[in-house]
């Protein structure tokens, strides 16, 4: 899933789906789908973002919490007809014509229509607003049973969506994040705090990757505990020295269903992101079988 103001085929004014990238899926026999998201209003060939929790309105669950300062937000840059201006607060950043989940579950019925498609085998990876997208997709009870992991690159949950997976405490579903300390677009944090503002002066907020990951740790029914990063679990991915690697579940019971991975990057992406996240995919389905 692409990020903000990116289509399938374009990031950053580069080609997404270079030759480089898909050699990477054809490595691990994956079949790479990359959808556009949807958008109205100028620069639409290009369409600017997933619509998640928060983006739409700027507001929490219960519409008491405001997603970011909205005298520092982006708007009206960010603001978009389909949702009469900026949701009342200036902090909204995404369309309001289409439901992005259930595009989601449409496409990957669709899907079976042209593919040859394992469906205990189905991931979703996301980049910046991708990688938001990707955590909702986890999150929804629509979307969460179609998936067998996640993996959200530079992406994290509007602040005041803390939410666990949606599907049963007993039905698997790992996630692995990848996210760059220097990253100012959305910074991962440090663990001391639920939300972290953005530093690029937007004035956005977003959950705090260490809670997010302990959050989606516990779901699993991993022994969690208060204490903060340095006590966590170190986990390896093989030929990815860029990043180190922890989760709040012990790796020796098998593969964590939570992990979080940092480097000193910004708020790049890589192919070797991808990499890293289908290794982490496919230790999850040799440990299941699958593979």
């Amino acid at each position: 899933l692409h990020g903000w103001s990116q289509g399938a085929g374009v990031c950053d004014g580069d080609r997404f789906l270079t030759d480089e990238w898909k050699a990477v899926a054809d490595t691990h026999n994956y079949v790479l789908v990359a959808p556009d998201g949807l958008d109205e209003g100028d620069g639409s060939e290009f369409p600017k973002s997933w619509a998640v929790p928060g983006s739409r309105n700027g507001r929490g669950q219960n519409g008491d919490v405001t997603s970011c300062d909205r005298f520092k937000s982006g708007a009206p840059d960010h603001c978009f007809p389909s949702c009469n201006g900026c949701g009342g607060n200036r902090c909204g950043w995404a369309q309001c014509q289409d439901d992005d989940v259930q595009f989601f579950v449409d496409l990957v019925a669709d899907l079976r229509n042209y593919i040859c498609m394992n469906s205990a085998r189905v991931y979703v990876y996301g980049y910046s607003a991708g990688g938001m997208m990707a955590w909702a997709l986890g999150q929804d009870q629509r979307s969460a049973p179609l998936l067998a992991g996640i993996g959200a690159i530079q992406g994290l949950p509007m602040w005041d969506y803390l939410l666990g997976k949606g599907v049963p405490r007993s039905r698997k579903l790992p996630v692995i994040g990848i996210y760059g300390s220097r990253d100012c677009s959305v910074p991962p944090g440090d663990g001391r705090d639920q939300f972290n503002e953005v530093c690029d002066g937007d004035g956005y907020y977003y959950v705090d990757a260490w809670h997010q990951h302990r959050l989606w740790a516990e779901d699993h029914s991993c022994p969690v505990t208060t204490s903060k990063p340095e006590a966590r679990f170190g986990y390896n991915i093989p030929g990815r020295n860029e990043i180190s690697c922890s989760s709040h579940c012990n790796p020796s019971s098998g593969p964590p269903a939570s992990v979080d991975c940092r480097n000193n990057d910004g708020h790049g992406k890589e192919p070797w992101h991808l990499d890293a996240a289908l290794k982490f995919f496919d230790d999850h389905a040799r440990a299941d079988g699958l593979l």
